[in-house]
């Protein structure tokens, strides 16, 4: 339920707060939601006396960034189709360290883990399959707009409306801050202070972008190989990796901003740029 250095809160504030959401009084969720009264870049500790459990909604209502979804179903589907994948990315992780470090784990017992991940690969396709309905449904011109681009699925489709609340996206730098991929990793994380972003989401957005590349979309040759290019031979590169990881990073913002415009103009909103 929590990490290791959070876990010996969980049963002292739960016992001190009756089972309930610090904010609202209600019960809480089988996993509550952690608030530092202090935050942690305020040099507050992670102690009882400077927590409290709450549930996430709360959380963010409190901080004025609860927004209920443009698109409810196509948010669920989504989060659901999420849900899935790291189940099965856990599972298979967990069966491939199992087997290479135990000795004690028997065959009939690996054959039952495999049987489990299948089922949990069937529910992914599941979850795959309503999403595609959900987005369907939406009836939004920029789902279409959005398949139509080569190599554009609906999980990255799903991640984009479901997320994006393009009213408050003034800028496309708005959209890729709220990623956190505006600037390279090595800039975007400081001690103490939240790098931005949901690691989940970059992930969705990676794999958007290894897709550009292996099908050698106009997003590759547009943007991407224009990028390995300038840093080809360059000092500062640890690896071809690295390299490769930025020219992704920058493909990704371009499409990005693309996003934003095409989303703008459908909605009629203005496209100020800073």
């Amino acid at each position: 339920m929590a990490t290791r250095t959070k876990s010996h809160l969980y049963e002292a504030l739960l016992d001190y707060q009756q089972g309930l959401c610090a904010y609202c009084q209600e019960e809480l969720h089988p996993e509550p939601f952690l608030n530092q009264i202090d935050r942690i870049e305020e040099g507050g500790p992670y102690e009882p006396d400077n927590c409290r459990l709450v549930h996430q909604e709360c959380h963010l209502k409190r901080h004025g960034n609860f927004v209920l979804p443009r698109f409810p179903e196509v948010r669920t589907a989504f989060q659901q189709r999420m849900l899935w994948m790291k189940a099965r990315m856990r599972l298979e992780q967990m069966a491939k360290i199992s087997a290479r470090k135990s000795p004690y784990i028997t065959y009939p017992a690996l054959m039952q883990f495999e049987w489990i991940i299948a089922q949990t690969e069937a529910e992914e396709k599941h979850a795959d399959k309503a999403l595609t309905k959900a987005l369907t449904r939406a009836g939004h011109p920029m789902v279409e707009i959005m398949r139509a681009i080569h190599g554009t699925g609906d999980v990255t489709i799903g991640l984009l409306l479901s997320v994006i609340d393009i009213k408050k996206a003034k800028y496309p730098s708005s959209i890729w801050q709220y990623f956190g991929i505006g600037v390279p990793s090595a800039e975007r994380y400081a001690k103490g202070v939240k790098g931005g972003g949901s690691k989940m989401h970059r992930a969705v957005l990676r794999q958007w972008a290894e897709t550009q590349v292996r099908l050698r979309t106009s997003y590759r040759n547009h943007e991407y190989d224009l990028r390995r290019g300038m840093t080809e031979g360059k000092e500062g590169w640890r690896s071809d990796a690295h390299r490769h990881a930025d020219g992704c990073r920058h493909m990704t913002k371009l499409f990005l901003s693309h996003y934003w415009e095409m989303y703008r103009r459908v909605d009629g909103l203005p496209l100020d740029r800073p």
